[in-house]
């Protein structure tokens, strides 16, 4: 039997024969290197299990195409210079992307879930082919670690943000830089506007600039001391930014456009390393010291609504589950857990790093 397998968009992945319908499930999970059990494919809309038995004596000698469906998993990222994909139930994992020839620091999914993203050290930022496994673009021309990534809605775009003081815009299906913004320091991170007519920059220096993506041109919208600027992101028209205190063991969310008032606290117990806004409600922050923990805020009423603590490791990242009712943390230990937001309690430990965790992902809804 001619077996064709292609991915959601319709590409073909992979070509194969086999003997009967009851292989190919095997054959496919071989080839892809992934876990049998995680595979589901689908013919006619149908999954394939249900072809298997009579109809299976039908179809021996057709061209037989299937779609593959990865499943969703968190996404995380290593200073080992991998990627990789974990089951979101057993915490098997599902897929390890290498090629970097350094830590990777920031890797998000695609619009579309069908690829990832992942910025590093090295330099480069590479496109990947969930079912594939490999790099499909690689884009090249920052002089600096590329310290972060993101898509764009539709994904055709992606931009990128380095420690030469430039964030670049990249064609994802030529891997040409399409624009450079010259920041002048370490930019730390970007965020698109939902129009992605607009976006801000952080930087080490503590600046948080404002771009016109078409135009190219920039102003300031805060000065913050250095090392003080955690995140930036945009929620509807507001221009919103996280700071960590220097003289207060503080984190601090902010309003671009009515800073330096209007600031909402969220009192930590030491000076903070990590802040980022989730779903415009809710803030995690991560403390700077070897046995820190992350605490999840309400950003409507500043309490703390939960803290989530690993004895010995310091953690390096966290997120906020779309539902609300977990949060995935990143450490030091080569580790990411996922958390149960009621109890505080470690529902999953993802382990197979060997390197400190940079980053830990949900999928998108």
């Amino acid at each position: 039997m001619r077996v064709s397998v292609v991915n959601l968009q319709g590409e073909e992945v992979l070509a194969l024969e086999c003997a009967g319908v009851g292989d190919i499930r095997q054959a496919v999970a071989k080839k892809l290197a992934v876990p049998a059990g995680t595979v589901k494919l689908y013919h006619a809309g149908r999954e394939l299990e249900e072809l298997e038995g009579a109809e299976e004596a039908h179809m021996g000698d057709l061209d037989l195409s299937l779609v593959l469906q990865v499943p969703d998993g968190f996404l995380t990222c290593s200073d080992d210079g991998t990627a990789k994909i974990w089951h979101t139930q057993t915490g098997e994992c599902l897929r390890t992307f290498s090629g970097h020839q350094a830590g990777v620091s920031c890797a998000v999914f695609s619009p579309d879930k069908a690829f990832i993203l992942t910025a590093s050290a090295d330099h480069t930022a590479k496109f990947w082919s969930i079912a594939q496994g490999c790099c499909v673009q690689d884009f090249t021309g920052h002089e600096g670690a590329v310290n972060s990534a993101v898509f764009c809605k539709e994904g055709s775009k992606c931009f990128t943000c380095s420690a030469d003081g430039a964030a670049k815009m990249w064609d994802v299906e030529t891997g040409q830089c399409l624009q450079s913004f010259v920041c002048g320091d370490n930019v730390t991170s970007v965020a698109l506007s939902d129009d992605e007519t607009l976006m801000m920059t952080t930087c080490e220096s503590g600046h948080l600039l404002l771009w016109d993506v078409k135009a190219g041109s920039w102003q300031t919208l805060a000065e913050l001391d250095r090392d003080e600027l955690l995140s930036a992101c945009f929620v509807g028209e507001r221009k919103m930014f996280m700071r960590a205190s220097g003289y207060d063991p503080l984190a601090q969310l902010w309003d671009a456009a009515i800073f330096p008032k209007g600031r909402i606290v969220f009192g930590h117990d030491e000076f903070v390393s990590f802040g980022e806004l989730f779903h415009e409600r809710f803030a995690l922050t991560i403390g700077r010291s070897r046995s820190t923990a992350a605490k999840l805020w309400s950003a409507e009423t500043e309490a703390l609504v939960q803290t989530f603590a690993v004895p010995g490791a310091a953690m390096t990242s966290a997120s906020l589950s779309h539902d609300g009712a977990c949060v995935l943390t990143a450490s030091t230990d080569a580790r990411a857990r996922l958390w149960d937001v009621a109890t505080g309690k470690c529902l999953l430990l993802l382990e197979g790093h060997a390197g400190t965790l940079r980053s830990a992902r949900f999928p998108h809804p």
